[in-house]
């Protein structure tokens, strides 16, 4: 059985670093000429098996770097970073970690992509993504993000990451706040 206490520790700690990383990034991005949305999140993540709780984040860092994340208490925690280069408005190339973590079992590995965003206009984000992560038994995925804005600050989001090794097909529904 899952320790859902230590998951839900873990889930604070990323949830308050993302909060200073969002609140600071947006200063800075305008300071480079860029104006990227920032916003953290709060959802249910699913794989199939279970649905737990989960966080959220995207943040510019400059005009060109952006930076995302996520965390959830699947398995005891599943914790994601990536840091991505954009070449332009649509196109962006990533590399980031991933941990693991499953009672005496630990897991940390890399996780690289390339993204395309399919559809960017004031209300509607849509976004794929294609990558590998180097960890467990290594898999490649697509990944699907969705995001509609109610208003500037408040949207919903719905990611999905189809998985070609270990883990079942991913999915994250949830509400977001932009900074």
């Amino acid at each position: 059985m899952p320790n859902f206490n230590i998951g839900f520790k873990y889930i604070a700690l990323s949830a308050l670093v993302t909060l200073g990383i969002s609140a600071y990034a947006p200063v800075y991005a305008q300071s480079q000429q860029g104006d990227k949305d920032s916003f953290v999140g709060v959802g249910v993540y699913g794989n199939g098996s279970s649905n737990n709780p989960s966080v959220v984040f995207s943040a510019p860092v400059g005009s060109k770097y952006s930076i995302e994340g996520s965390a959830t208490t699947f398995l005891d925690y599943l914790v994601r970073a990536n840091g991505y280069y954009h070449f332009n408005e649509r196109i962006k190339v990533g590399l980031g970690a991933v941990h693991y973590k499953s009672g005496n079992f630990n897991d940390t590995g890399a996780r690289i992509s390339a993204g395309y965003g399919l559809v960017q206009t004031d209300k509607w984000q849509v976004n794929v993504l294609a990558g590998r992560e180097f960890v467990l038994a290594e898999s490649n995925f697509v990944e699907l993000q969705l995001r509609y804005k109610f208003t500037d600050r408040l949207s919903v989001f719905y990611y999905s990451q189809y998985n070609s090794g270990y883990l079942k097909d991913e999915g994250n529904l949830g509400i977001s706040y932009s900074f």
